[in-house]
């Protein structure tokens, strides 16, 4: 399954990307929110890891373009870890908020069960 990191670091997208392709996923990155909707949109990835501090276009376009224009479920990993941020996230319809620095064996748990849910969403046949 092709999963979409979004992330400014290069350091953090390729620990990102290795973590997911040793769980056996196919990982795909974008150093910033343009180049992350251009591969989201050629892609269709079934789940998308973003970062909030993008160049180009921050993670609050991104994240509010895909999910006006999809189901794609989004994990949000940011260092901005204040509840205002969380909220805003989720008010922008992400699945999950994940704060920097984060656990590797917890976000792959978290991975897993929206790839799950988005599964049986897509068996069920709806949203």
């Amino acid at each position: 399954m092709a999963i979409l990191v979004v992330e400014d670091e290069s350091d953090l997208a390729d620990l990102l990307c290795f973590i997911l392709r040793r769980a056996g996923h196919e990982a795909i990155s974008a150093f910033d929110g343009e180049t992350g909707l251009k591969l989201w949109r050629e892609r269709n990835p079934e789940l998308v890891l973003l970062d909030i501090g993008l160049p180009k276009a921050s993670g609050w376009e991104v994240c509010r373009t895909i999910s006006e224009e999809s189901d794609t479920p989004i994990i949000i990993v940011s260092a901005n870890d204040a509840e205002d941020d969380m909220v805003h996230g989720f008010d922008l319809r992400a699945e999950d908020y994940v704060a920097k620095p984060f656990s590797p064996k917890l976000l792959l748990a978290r991975v897993r069960m929206l790839l799950r849910r988005s599964e049986s969403r897509a068996v069920a046949g709806g949203p």
